[in-house]
């Protein structure tokens, strides 16, 4: 006999999910996220606590990652530093994400003039590398935490308005859209009950990929000593510092940030590029239903 059910519907079998690497990558960025937020709790010591008695040591059991050239333990502003590009990160594609939706959903919706005004605006601004935003910031405001989140959000605000506005344009293209205004619903209904639904799941995964960019960007600035100030650490801080020690075989001081920084950027693109296979999959089985 020819069965006429279906299990999926039932167990959720056969419906589209993470892949193995999209796993994994989310595995790893949660152990990130888990160390940062528990870093009190893993490690004895304080980031900015000086020992000169234990400068440069090389990784031991009481120095797992070593210790830098004052006898800060490498662990501790490892797990520390990572609040701190985690956090500017996040908020700065917060940022992004929120002014980027808001100019793309103008800009696709109302067309014309507006649309035209909006992603001028929007080249403009991605001409503008971050690193000169963020020292037109610092001269301003100063090298802190806040402009380096600012200016990172505003570099990125570009790519997430051109996104929204194309996501826009191809949900208006399907054209029940269209009757809805004909019947005088207002546009602010039809944007929430329709537009952000459809473009929603797509600018999540744009929104994971974009952190990573973030968190590079963080470790840019660090570098350059533009993110934070001393004592408190950053990854990018941490490369410059431990990197003028490589020629004397310190290598822990760059090797184990440098780490911490490729594991963090390599699981948030892992996650991200399966959340888009995922996305893009789940479409194609719902555009495959009759």
């Amino acid at each position: 006999m020819e069965r006429k059910g279906r299990l999926p519907s039932l167990t959720g079998a056969g419906k589209p999910r993470l892949d193995t690497a999209a796993t994994v990558g989310l595995i790893l960025l949660a152990l990130v996220v888990i160390g940062a937020v528990l870093a009190p709790v893993l490690t004895p010591y304080e980031y900015g606590t000086l020992d000169t008695d234990t400068r440069t040591e090389p990784p031991s059991w009481e120095h797992p990652l070593g210790t830098d050239r004052f006898g800060r333990d490498q662990l501790t502003r490892i797990l520390y530093g990572a609040r701190v590009s985690l956090l500017i990160g996040m908020l700065a594609v917060g940022i992004a994400a929120a002014l980027g939706l808001l100019t793309g959903i103008a800009a696709g919706y109302y067309g014309g003039l507006v649309d035209s005004v909006l992603m001028r605006l929007m080249d403009s601004v991605a001409a503008i590398p971050y690193l000169l935003i963020a020292t037109l910031i610092a001269i301003f405001a100063g090298f802190t935490a806040r402009g380096t989140t600012i200016a990172i959000g505003i570099s990125l605000v570009p790519d997430f308005a051109a996104l929204a506005r194309a996501l826009v344009l191809n949900t208006l293209g399907k054209g029940f859209l269209e009757a809805e205004r004909a019947f005088g619903i207002p546009d602010s209904v039809i944007l929430f009950r329709h537009v952000l639904p459809n473009i929603i799941s797509q600018y999540i995964a744009k929104f994971t990929n974009a952190f990573a960019e973030a968190v590079l960007a963080v470790t840019t600035l660090g570098y350059l000593n533009y993110a934070v100030q001393p004592p408190y650490p950053e990854w990018g801080d941490l490369l410059a510092d431990g990197y003028i020690y490589i020629v004397s075989g310190q290598w822990w001081l760059t090797v184990f940030p440098g780490l911490a920084i490729l594991i963090t950027v390599v699981s948030v693109n892992l996650l991200g590029n399966g959340l888009s296979r995922l996305i893009d999959s789940r479409a194609g089985a719902n555009g495959g239903r009759s």
